[in-house]
């Protein structure tokens, strides 16, 4: 609160605690203004303002030791990653989990973020509440899913705040006879600083492999694309690589290995 001259102004501050999401400023029911920082002018008489929050589920931060895939191993939800054809993201909202065992991976330990497993499928789930929230760093988020077949429900992970995406995919469906890694309209890398080997070995021994950037992956603050598509599809016969419409290289200093033997043995 405060106190503000006839026909004044005043800024208004809000942030967001970790595990939530800024909504807006609003007065009543109607939102006023969908930034932090809210100027109110021409002050006439007496307001309440009231900046409105979302609690999110945000996945735990990963790195080459603390993977979504070695976590699910540790939680005893697999023997070996190996057993990992599929990842699938999904909204906790639509399953009933009731005697399924769950491995918590939010970031705050709050079980708003869990893993099961159907072993029948052989596929590994992680679900949020709405969408599963990425903060910081997925870097080697998918590494070492050799067999990994696919990929599905990334419109469900939420990409746009995470800085590290280095070797993120590394060798996933490396073994996979088709492999196809679609990021969609909604995978979002605008706070991406790094990206290298983020592909590294995609599918590198597929019969077919291919790999789709989609519309929302921009490269504008990233400096280290190293390795990024390193030997992916290398002995692929038929190699697909769509870089979207977004890819820049502009300010990138590293670009050292960044197509490496990839998609060498392609035949399309």
């Amino acid at each position: 609160g405060g106190s503000v001259p006839e026909g004044g102004k005043i800024e208004l501050l809000s942030s967001a605690d970790s595990g939530y999401r800024f909504d807006g400023w609003y007065d009543g029911d109607t939102m006023v203004c969908d930034t932090t920082e809210f100027l109110v002018e021409n002050v006439t008489g007496e307001k309440t303002y009231t900046a409105k929050f979302t609690k999110i589920s945000v996945l735990f931060e990963t790195d080459a030791s603390n993977t979504l895939l070695s976590k699910a191993v540790e939680g005893g939800l697999v023997k070996s990653i190996n057993s990992i054809k599929s990842v699938s993201f999904v909204d906790l909202n639509s399953y009933d989990l009731t005697g399924i065992k769950t491995v918590d991976y939010s970031a705050e330990g709050d079980g708003r973020t869990l893993a099961w497993y159907d072993e029948a499928n052989s596929a590994l789930y992680i679900g949020g509440e709405g969408k599963v929230v990425g903060e910081g760093s997925l870097a080697y988020a998918f590494y070492d899913g050799k067999y990994i077949d696919a990929i599905n429900g990334l419109d469900l992970l939420e990409t746009g705040y995470v800085a590290l995406m280095n070797g993120m995919f590394y060798s996933c469906g490396e073994y996979s006879d088709s492999f196809t890694l679609d990021l969609g309209d909604d995978f979002s890398t605008v706070q991406a600083i790094t990206m290298a080997d983020m592909f590294a070995y995609c599918g590198m021994n597929s019969e077919a492999f291919t790999l789709n950037l989609g519309k929302m992956f921009y490269t504008l603050r990233v400096g280290d694309m190293s390795g990024m598509f390193a030997y992916c599809g290398m002995s692929s016969k038929v190699f697909t690589l769509d870089l979207g419409t977004h890819f820049d290289t502009d300010g990138v200093s590293d670009m050292s290995r960044m197509f490496e033997s990839c998609g060498q043995s392609s035949e399309v």
